[in-house]
């Protein structure tokens, strides 16, 4: 069995807030007290409670993007949602092990994996997505020469919002059973705070839809109105041409 390496948060450039200084300190200042589940789930515990208190969303997926590298011990990430007009994917975060930004990063991922794992709404893993019988003729993965590849979707109920993409692209095998149930569990935690971080900026952009529906609705009523009024007194002049109303 392959064993799970607790690996510290990876911060990048984003500050622990001053009272949040304790995550280093307890349980994880001396792991080997405690069993290496248990470590995992502190750990997984604490970028949770990380997440919650970010409310800047371009620093909360750059720092979910970070941990799941770290979390995965792979080479590139790439954080990756739909394109608001529903034609292609939008890639806001890409960043190598080094939490250097990938330049281009459209042109470095598989599309064909984040299909499958966009459509499905299940994890795409590879051993070796070059000798995968599926995957393995896409000019993407040769070009790319890409080795393991975990394409992980974040879910909102039944709806993929999102998917994690982690390759390695000069080792085999990396993304073992075990790990993958850590990354499956943060990316549950990860979802939800993708979710919740985008509730204001959608409650918004909710209000602006209805105010300007209600606006249409508004001008709808007044032509109704005024195109009732040309009709009745076209009536009115009907009547009168006819000697008036019949009785």
């Amino acid at each position: 069995m392959v064993s799970l390496h607790l690996l510290p948060i990876s911060l990048g450039s984003i500050p622990f807030p001053r009272q949040e200084s304790c995550y280093n300190l307890s349980l994880m200042a001396n792991p080997g007290s405690i069993p290496r589940e248990r470590q995992v789930l502190v750990h997984l515990h604490q970028i949770n409670r990380r997440m919650d208190l970010e409310s800047d969303r371009g620093k909360l997926i750059q720092f979910i993007l970070d941990q799941a590298i770290a979390l995965s011990r792979a080479e590139r990430g790439f954080l990756i949602f739909k394109k608001p007009e529903g034609d292609g994917y939008d890639i806001p975060v890409a960043r190598n092990i080094g939490l250097e930004v990938i330049d281009h990063p459209m042109f470095e991922v598989s599309r064909g994996i984040i299909d499958e794992a966009w459509k499905t709404g299940q994890p795409v893993v590879l051993d070796n997505a070059k000798k995968d019988e599926e995957f393995g003729t896409r000019s993407s993965v040769a070009i790319l020469r890409l080795a393991s590849v975990a394409c992980l979707p974040l879910r909102r109920r039944s709806k993929t919002i999102g998917a994690f993409y982690l390759d390695n692209r000069n080792r085999s095998g990396l993304f073992q059973a075990e790990d993958m149930l850590v990354l499956e569990l943060f990316a549950d935690y990860a979802s939800t705070a993708v979710r919740q971080s985008g509730s204001s900026a959608g409650a918004s952009a909710e209000l602006q839809d209805m105010e300007e529906e209600n606006e249409r609705l508004r001008r709808s009523n007044q032509e109704l109105k005024g195109s009732l009024l040309v009709l009745s007194d076209r009536l009115k002049e009907l009547e009168k041409g006819m000697g008036g109303p019949s009785n």
